[in-house]
């Protein structure tokens, strides 16, 4: 699991990737990342009960990650 906390701005930002979860396993994911897509629609500044909500899904399932650090982004693949 990935935990967020929303900055002043209104992002949403990795404060915790848990343990053995499956993005603590995908390696990429790391604290201070900024949400900004998932499975292609971009999110960035989006409330954070509409994210949770675009965030569940079927367990196993597969789920496209996108983040911004330090101005560059990047895509995860995680199984939920």
């Amino acid at each position: 699991g990935i935990l967020f906390q929303a900055d002043r701005a209104g992002n949403l930002v990795v404060s915790t990737v848990v343990k053995d979860g499956p993005a603590y396993k995908a390696g990429t994911v790391k604290r201070g990342d900024v949400l900004y897509e998932v499975d292609g629609v971009n999110v960035y500044r989006w409330a954070a009960r509409d994210v949770g909500i675009k965030l569940m899904g079927t367990r196993g399932s597969i789920v496209y990650l996108c983040f911004l650090r330090k101005g560059s982004l990047y895509e995860v693949m995680i199984s939920r």
